[in-house]
């Protein structure tokens, strides 16, 4: 969807070759969004090109991977806007961007609806207990919660599961760059443990078959 609506959506001629910049490219919390842009883009006869990209540390370093990518003859972009401490944003080039998962003043974004994907996740845990948490122990776990996407399905868990009980015991941020041999025990042991992301998913996988994650 991001690709055709670059391609739709500005009026201009249609491009034959988009670039896809993301952090941390090979990351799994991609794989629904390549999925999806690879069937669309097959409808319409784009050719795209997800470059190869590691964690971002500074927004200089992607903005020199997108030049390079304009330079390799990139008519647009779709891109993962990297945000650095002091607010600094991404700035649009030479070519027609569309942002994905994050806002930003700069460019179009397409990005779920993360609230209600935390809403949704909230109600399924409470068909699962019927509709009770009284002092149940819960632990989440996320990429990092100060990513805009993840604050909204944290808050649409809260906001969902507010007056059924639950005490949080615990939040735990996954940090990409950690794996699971390099975290230590989690001594308190919880009923429910919450997943915010692909990755963060995949790494309570691992912490549990190392015996690091205790309860749930």
């Amino acid at each position: 969807f991001c690709a055709v609506m670059l391609v739709r959506g500005n009026g201009t001629p249609k491009m034959k070759k988009i670039a896809v910049i993301l952090d941390d490219s090979e990351g799994e919390e991609w794989n629904a969004l390549k999925h999806g842009m690879r069937e669309a883009a097959l409808e319409e006869g784009i050719t795209l090109d997800f470059v190869g990209t590691d964690h971002f540390e500074t927004v200089a370093e992607e903005e020199e991977v997108c030049k390079a990518a304009i330079e390799d003859g990139a008519e647009g972009l779709v891109v993962y806007p990297f945000i650095g401490n002091d607010g600094e944003e991404l700035t649009a080039g030479s070519v027609p961007y569309v942002a994905v998962k994050s806002r930003t003043a700069s460019f179009p974004v397409v990005e779920a609806d993360n609230y209600a994907m935390g809403e949704s996740l909230a109600q399924a845990i409470l068909e699962d207990y019927s509709g009770n948490l009284e002092a149940k122990k819960v632990g989440f776990i996320l990429n990092n919660k100060n990513d805009e996407a993840e604050s909204e399905r944290l808050r649409g868990i809260q906001d969902t599961l507010e007056n059924s009980g639950y005490k949080t015991l615990w939040f735990f941020g996954s940090e990409p760059t950690k794996t699971a041999n390099q975290i230590s025990d989690f001594t308190e042991e919880v009923d429910i443990i919450i997943a915010l992301d692909d990755g963060s998913l995949s790494l309570a996988g691992e912490l549990s078959s190392n015996r690091k994650l205790h309860g749930a």
